[in-house]
């Protein structure tokens, strides 16, 4: 079974649909594992699909509605694709988790 690091370990050699591959095969065994679809995003973005990239954070938000990297990422990918509203609404959802976070973490 590849995993995630496996994955990376593919990207970085320059192997980026070797890593999309690990990547949806570990979705394949864990259809719930997040960070899969936001490396796949990122890997997707990199080989130029910015559509597909979209597609795979907009999983990792259904997934988890609080994820600072998939909003981040994706508000990115918005903003080259030149949609500013999508991407300001994205970066600014990512910065509201992000400080909702480091608030949560004080009061421990």
């Amino acid at each position: 079974m590849p995993t995630t690091t496996e994955a990376l370990l593919v990207l970085h050699w320059g192997d980026k649909v070797g890593a999309i591959a690990d990547y949806t095969e570990t979705v394949r065994l864990d259809p719930k594992y997040i960070s899969a679809y936001i490396n796949r995003g990122n890997t997707r973005f990199q080989m130029g699909d910015k559509t597909g990239a979209i597609n795979h954070y907009d999983k990792a938000i259904r997934l988890d509605p609080k994820s600072v990297y998939a909003y981040n990422n994706r508000g990115l990918v918005r903003s080259k694709m030149g949609d500013k509203t999508g991407a300001r609404t994205d970066l600014q959802q990512a910065a509201s988790l992000l400080n909702l976070l480091k608030v949560n973490k004080k009061d421990r």
